[in-house]
């Protein structure tokens, strides 16, 4: 009854569509569907699964948070992880870890850059088995303020001892002044620090979004993308490092400031066929399209030139506010991409554009349910729960209010029932 609600509004034209099944959430201010990512198989169904954070849950007191592992068929719960302590706002960024115990099952990194165990808001991120649901490492941020766990993502493995590595941003993190921010990659094997990375100034809340365990410079390992998106008032830039000696490999900057180039970053697959993974980047505050209106970005990882542009529609769409790879949802053999637009200060709903990674056109446009529901803050692909070859995604719409206000939900798109709206 409720995905009756939901439409798609197409790019090429007019058309209409529900997703596959919605999930809402039932805890008021739980912003459920504020990060996404997909798993593995955790129910045995042969379907990928996933997880979402909802951080203003209640779990163990107020925005304790929490985070649930789900069916990507169906949406039902498998999984449930629940922050400690109120204020941890535990689900905040959440991510697949790679099979960290080595049991054959993905483990999950879930951030809650609210956790104070070395001062107010240090912030903590936690590596959870995928089979049992016990902490396996505990990582926590070095002194008040840090939000370490802001962002988090699995790096892959690159010290080749079979475990997958890392990565935590600790963007309120003050080695070079108050919220330049930091970067920390651990070893899956030990929970060691394999890397460390810093922003550069003061402000740069460097950290912000991480990526990672894709092959970017085509050296056989994979490599790592942090964002740092510059709030007071810098564009914005993000840093790719090599993921077999930390080097820096480029520095992508915006254009004006105020662009919040950086505040979202996803690595893509290689789309232009030299061997290398792509870089997307998403900047929310870009105004060449009108006030906020926003654009994203597609750098090759192998010569760093700039291969696409996107822009928004118009003012305060946020366009870029979350950037994802998606497998082919065309079925035209190449992997495509999609570009978030919450409309946080309109009477709209919000958007989520899904790009063809083979020549950038706008494959589909899929619109929230409701005005002020903010879809498209957060998307990830779904893998192809619905079994016609094509690749599937999942969308955030952390303030839908549907059961409450703030409350939440995510919905699930089949590809093919997409395209076919077109």
């Amino acid at each position: 009854m409720l995905a009756a609600l939901w439409f798609v509004a197409l790019s090429a034209g007019a058309g209409a569509q529900s997703p596959a099944y919605v999930r809402l959430g039932n805890s008021p201010a739980g912003r459920l569907g504020q990060s996404l990512a997909l798993v593995g198989d955790h129910d045995g169904d042969g379907r990928l699964d996933v997880v979402i954070g909802i951080p203003g849950a209640n779990p163990s007191g107020p925005c304790s948070g929490s985070a649930i592992v789900t069916s990507g068929a169906n949406s039902n719960k498998i999984l449930n992880l629940i922050g400690r302590r109120g204020g941890d706002r535990f689900g905040a960024a959440v991510a697949g870890a790679g099979d960290v115990d080595c049991d054959g099952v993905v483990d999950i990194l879930v951030g809650a850059p609210g956790a104070c165990v070395n001062g107010r808001s240090s912030g903590s991120a936690y590596v959870f088995s995928g089979h049992t649901a016990e902490v396996l490492i505990e990582f926590d941020g070095e002194r008040a303020g840090d939000a370490f766990g802001s962002s988090v993502a699995g790096a892959g493995d690159l010290d080749g001892d079979g475990v997958p590595e890392l990565i935590v941003g600790a963007p309120g993190a003050r080695q070079a002044g108050i919220d330049s921010g930091s970067v920390r990659v651990y070893s899956g094997a030990d929970a060691s620090i394999v890397y460390s990375f810093h922003g550069s100034d003061p402000g740069d809340r460097f950290g912000c979004h991480v990526a990672g365990g894709a092959d970017l410079d085509a050296d056989g390992l994979p490599d790592l993308v942090v964002g740092a998106f510059q709030p007071r008032g810098g564009p914005g830039y993000v840093r790719v490092f090599s993921g077999r000696d930390a080097s820096i490999l480029y520095t992508f900057g915006g254009q004006e400031p105020g662009d919040g180039f950086g505040i979202s970053v996803a690595a893509l697959d290689d789309l232009d066929g030299d061997g290398g993974a792509e870089v997307l980047v998403g900047a929310f505050g870009c105004d060449e399209r009108g006030y906020k209106a926003g654009s994203a970005w597609v750098f090759s990882g192998v010569s760093g030139e700039a291969l696409a542009r996107f822009h928004g529609d118009g003012a305060e769409d946020r366009f870029g506010a979350c950037v994802t790879a998606l497998g082919d949802v065309d079925g035209d053999g190449t992997a495509d991409l999609a570009v978030g637009a919450p409309q946080v200060h309109l009477p709209r709903a919000g958007y989520l554009r899904v790009f063809s990674g083979r020549d950038f056109a706008t494959l589909t446009t899929l619109v929230g349910a409701a005005p002020g529901h903010q879809f498209g803050i957060a998307a990830a692909p779904l893998g192809d729960f619905d079994g016609d070859g094509l690749a599937d995604m999942i969308v955030g719409a952390w303030a839908d209010n549907t059961k409450g206000v703030w409350t939440g939900s995510v919905a699930a798109f089949s590809a093919a029932a997409s395209l076919e709206a077109e």
